[in-house]
């Protein structure tokens, strides 16, 4: 009975240890700019299609999931972070300049909120670093 209560006990820890990478508020902002980017891709018309522009959305979807998953590393994070920032101002930028009318469209919209949601997420995950090694001087 006492093995029990210590396997329950020791994945009920587990259990908290993956809950409180969600509490943080950069991760909030990772899963924003994941879904953001996922709708703009889904909600683009059939007629416009554009291949660079698919497979900016494909690129960005599935860097923000390593993003995101990388909870422990917040150095690799916030270069995924950055580079999903970054990535996502040059495909805003191509479809601004490109021939194809997406401006007024709302899947324009979504990739916006993605851009933003990837740059608060960095901004975060900076303030994240810079209190912890705040508080290593202190050691």
């Amino acid at each position: 009975m006492m093995q029990l209560y210590n396997i329950l006990s020791n994945n009920n820890i587990y259990l908290e240890k993956k809950i409180n990478m969600i509490q943080r508020i950069q991760s909030l902002f990772i899963v924003l700019g994941i879904f953001s980017v996922f709708f703009y891709f889904k909600f683009i018309p059939d007629h416009i299609h554009d291949f660079k522009v698919d497979i900016f959305a494909l690129i960005s979807i599935s860097s923000g999931c390593v993003a995101l998953f990388s909870y422990n590393n917040r150095l690799r994070q916030l270069k995924i972070c950055r580079f999903n920032f970054y990535f996502n101002f040059a495909s805003i930028l191509y479809l601004l300049l490109s021939p194809i009318n997406l401006v007024d469209s709302v899947c324009f919209y979504f990739l916006i909120v993605g851009t933003i949601s990837y740059f608060l997420a960095g901004k975060w995950i900076k303030k994240d670093i810079d209190l912890i090694k705040s508080t290593d001087r202190l050691r």
